[in-house]
């Protein structure tokens, strides 16, 4: 995976974005039967694999044997490896109350986090905040930025099979279903990449929460939802209920 350090310019920091280029193969159960053959013959390839032709099909690339059967899709992505820098921001808006959690069987509230359903364009639902960048803060921290290329280049990094790798900030179960259903939802190859590389980040940023050590000072507003009557009308209709109620009480303690 080669790095094109000549991607699209970063608008804030007038720096060029260092892309990595990830291949993503859709293998066919047909290519599965093969792989078992040459496995069983010693690795001789097919006779059918030798003459293999490709035809472009939108965002992927469909790989034919010679006898025209579909044995793979082949597609490339790009993802951003830079760094984040530091800025003072204002963020405002209503926060979630935690992060959605993992189910097997349903990713639905992973998939509307990260934009993709129904409801993807609400960001209240979602949990998005306004975000306002202000000025940059131009000075050296010492802290480490490992939830990039460090991490998503090692091979490994991406084995989903269960039980393979039980590091903290490596791909599980979890993020294969993710991937799956975005591809099913959306037929959108980046946008899967990017749904699993947005889980990974937060993941190992989390797992190094420690080494994150910047400290700036913050001002924080805090703001809650109350019910106010409009009109004093309503609120003079609700004492005077009360009123008698209580009066009705009264008098029927008194009688007995």
């Amino acid at each position: 995976m080669d790095i094109d350090s000549k991607g699209e310019e970063d608008k804030l920091e007038r720096e060029y974005y260092p892309l990595r280029k990830i291949v993503v193969l859709n293998v066919t159960n047909h290519f599965v039967s093969i792989y078992n053959d040459i496995k069983v013959e010693n690795g001789t390839v097919p006779d059918r694999l030798r003459e293999l032709s490709s035809k472009a099909d939108g965002m992927w690339t469909r790989i034919y044997d010679s006898t025209d059967v579909e044995v793979m899709a082949a597609s490339a992505c790009y993802y951003n490896i830079r760094q984040p820098g530091l800025y003072h921001v204002n963020i405002s808006g209503k926060a979630i109350s935690q992060e959605p959690a993992w189910n097997e069987n349903n990713t639905e509230a992973i998939l509307l986090q990260l934009g993709i359903g129904p409801n993807a364009q609400d960001e209240e639902s979602r949990g998005i905040l306004k975000l306002e960048i202000g000025s940059f803060m131009d000075r050296d921290v010492s802290v480490i930025y490992r939830p990039f290329y460090d991490v998503l280049d090692t091979g490994f990094m991406w084995g989903m099979n269960p039980g393979l790798f039980d590091l903290p900030n490596h791909t599980h179960h979890e993020h294969n279903l993710v991937f799956r259903d975005v591809i099913e939802q959306t037929g959108d190859l980046a946008l899967a990449i990017q749904a699993v590389s947005t889980r990974l980040f937060q993941m190992t940023y989390y797992y190094l929460m420690d080494e994150y050590n910047v400290a700036v000072p913050i001002t924080t507003t805090h703001a809650v939802t109350m019910l106010i009557p409009v009109r004093w009308l309503g609120l003079k209709l609700v004492i005077i209920l009360v009123a008698v109620h209580l009066f009705l009480m009264f008098l029927i303690i008194c009688l007995f």
